[in-house]
């Protein structure tokens, strides 16, 4: 089905209100766990982030099969599981491009050792809720001016 480039330029806008209107409160952000994330809202969130079909497999605990299984599907939604992870990663994002305002610098932060983190790369982090917090911290703490 042919769509004329107005009409996806209005979709990509209303995708772009509801990614906002997620981020409002963490009570929304509760509910769109729970209701699940559809995989327009997801893809959204994918091109706003550094990372491949594969690094997101990996990130959700999932094969990269499934992720494009998923593309091809008109209204799929993600499981609650994946959703708290998908918001989760957009946090970090969104925390990560305030501090870089750049997808590149922000990816080649995430693949670096850092201090904040023991030496450690952030990026192997984003698989666990507890590492999601801890990268998405220390981004604010660098937003703020905060270096040690």
């Amino acid at each position: 089905m042919y769509k004329s480039p107005k009409k996806i330029q209005q979709e990509i806008e209303e995708v772009a209100v509801a990614y906002g209107k997620v981020f409002d409160n963490r009570m929304t952000i509760i509910q769109s766990i729970k209701q699940g994330v559809s995989y327009k809202l997801f893809s959204y969130i994918k091109n706003r982030c550094p990372f491949t079909e594969e690094e997101w497999a990996s990130l959700l605990g999932m094969s990269t099969k499934s992720l494009q299984r998923y593309a091809l599907s008109k209204h799929h939604v993600f499981k609650p599981i994946h959703s708290e992870k998908i918001l989760e990663i957009a946090e970090v994002c969104d925390a990560g491009m305030e501090v870089f305002n750049d997808k590149e610098d922000l990816y080649e932060w995430l693949q670096k050792p850092a201090f904040a983190f023991e030496y450690a790369v952030p990026m192997h982090f984003l698989d666990t809720s507890y590492g999601v917090q801890l990268v998405y911290t220390q981004l604010k703490r660098y937003a703020h001016g905060i270096f040690a």
